[in-house]
């Protein structure tokens, strides 16, 4: 005898199509955006006292292999599992899931028992190498235990971004409630997808916990250490930070610095429901970096403390920076002092400084800049005081009116009004 069930839409559309006939099982699911879940089920079957008992019956699951062996009890209108063991080789991960991120190839085997409250499971997950979301893993270890409604991993080993992942995970399958641990050692930051020209090596440690059903509430607390860090002309020999969340709170701790030229970075503070309080310090801070960021052409260094406090969207912002000399927007310069505040989209300029570098056997120049920009309004609005002393006519002169002349000038200058109508005097 054949049986055939077919499930279909109000269009017409085929969802569910089942046959069964002496040879197996096959089943067809149509799911969202049309992927298929194919199921075909072969082999021996047998009936014994209430339990169906496979041996080593075939399973297709979107044509990936996988063979099952022993039994399902019925009891109280439920099946019950009795040492049914699952086991999978070689199965393609992506056609498993009908996820086209997921690539690769597992072996996987799990042996249940016992009904829901009581029930006991073991196994494993291998692989020699995935590709999940982007990115790859090798050596794929995963042991898995169900005992007394918790769900265990224990050091779970995989290797990825040339380092080492250790992971320890259990969680309580009737409060969802959850305890996790990572261990990263020797994480390449050059296969990360976070930034080009990113190098360094990377060691985390995580411990977090929550509830599975409100990922939106974890807290944790986290470890990052970088050895031979490189961004775009930050160069840091080592770094240490430590990260703790509780609640809406999110501190930093201990966070700290060695960079290669000889200079320092520590910054600590807490982000606590969306208002920030952080401080910033650094010594010798490359100005070959802010340059990067910035579009323009800069070395040097400089010394730098910034305090952020205030919502995280429109913090208020506390910044000084000062330096002994370099190069900015490709303008040398023999020394710099500033002294800036942001609020409400309005940046004040309490002081800047500047002493222009001597060419050759000519003076040094002198900037002194203060004021306000308004950047409430979609056209800047500034108002601010210019004064120069002893600068040198030559860059000036061919930057912003293209004319060869030679000299020194001095002056004082108010700029105010919109951008596009400056009003300087």
């Amino acid at each position: 005898q054949n049986l055939d069930i077919i499930w279909q839409n109000e269009k017409g559309k085929k969802l569910l199509n089942v046959h069964l006939d002496n040879k197996g099982l096959r089943l067809t699911y149509n799911w969202e955006d049309d992927k298929l879940f194919n199921l075909e089920v072969n082999g021996a079957l047998g009936f014994k006292d209430g339990e169906i008992e496979f041996k080593q019956t075939q399973v297709k699951v979107n044509d990936q292999l996988l063979r099952l062996s022993g039994g399902v009890l019925g009891k109280n209108d439920t099946w019950i599992p009795n040492n049914l063991k699952l086991t999978m080789m070689d199965a393609d991960i992506g056609k498993l899931t009908s996820d086209e991120r997921l690539v690769g190839k597992i072996d996987a085997e799990v042996t249940v028992s016992g009904e829901k409250e009581q029930m006991n499971a073991q196994g494993s997950l291998k692989s020699k190498s995935l590709e999940l979301f982007g990115y790859t893993a090798q050596n794929v270890n995963i042991p898995l235990v169900l005992e007394k409604n918790k769900i265990r991993i224990k050091d779970a080993l995989l290797n990825t971004m040339e380092g080492k992942v250790k992971l320890n995970f259990v969680m309580d399958i009737k409060t969802k409630q959850y305890n996790l641990e990572i261990d990263g050692e020797e994480i390449d930051l050059s296969k990360s997808q976070i930034a080009d020209e990113l190098q360094g090596s990377a060691n985390i440690k995580l411990v977090a916990t929550g509830k599975a059903d409100d990922l939106s509430n974890i807290n944790g607390a986290a470890n990052l250490q970088l050895g031979g860090f490189a961004y775009k002309g930050l160069v840091i020999s080592s770094l240490s930070l430590d990260v703790a969340k509780t609640g809406k709170n999110i501190s930093i701790q201990n966070g700290g610095a060695k960079l290669e030229n000889g200079g320092s970075i520590a910054f600590m503070g807490s982000i606590d429901d969306g208002n920030t309080d952080v401080f910033f310090t650094s010594g010798h801070f490359p100005l070959e970096f802010i340059g990067h960021m910035a579009g323009v052409d800069s070395n040097g260094t400089a010394d730098i403390n910034m305090y952020l406090k205030g919502n995280l969207d429109n913090p208020d912002v506390k910044l000084s920076i000062s330096s002994a000399g370099g190069r900015v927007a490709g303008q040398d310069f023999e020394g710099l002092r500033s002294e800036l505040r942001w609020q409400n989209k309005i940046l004040t300029i309490d002081k800047l400084h500047v002493l222009t570098a001597p060419i050759m056997d000519t003076l040094s120049g002198e900037y002194q800049v203060t004021g306000q920009v308004d950047l409430r309004t979609a056209i800047p609005n500034l108002a601010l005081k210019v004064t120069a002393d002893t600068i040198r006519i030559d860059g000036p002169a061919k930057n912003l009116a293209e004319l060869e002349l030679t000299g020194y000038f001095s002056t004082d200058t108010i700029v105010q009004g919109p951008l596009n109508d400056l009003n300087i005097s």
